[in-house]
């Protein structure tokens, strides 16, 4: 699960649902990278008011992304791994 994403001028807790909520409604449609607290590349491919993916190469499988997908309220849709290219 996804903890905290650094962003290049913020940090979110998305651990929280309420935090992954207000970013899908308040945050333009896009995709932005980020590295969580374990060093960790995070690309988040979001839909504003619709939902968002949110890839990350996880360091104990750094050939796989794990794939985590959130609805319109923050809430997690599903998880699945695709390879990284």
């Amino acid at each position: 699960m996804i903890k905290t994403v650094v962003f290049e001028k913020s940090q979110l807790e998305f651990e929280e649902w309420e935090v992954r909520k207000k970013f899908i409604e308040e945050t333009e449609s896009g995709i932005y990278d980020g590295v969580n607290v374990d060093g960790e590349k995070v690309l988040v491919f979001l839909e504003k008011n619709q939902g968002m993916l949110v890839k990350t190469i996880k360091a104990s499988k750094p050939k796989w992304y794990e794939v985590i997908e959130y609805d319109e309220e923050g809430y997690t849709v599903g998880v699945m791994y695709e390879p990284v290219e």
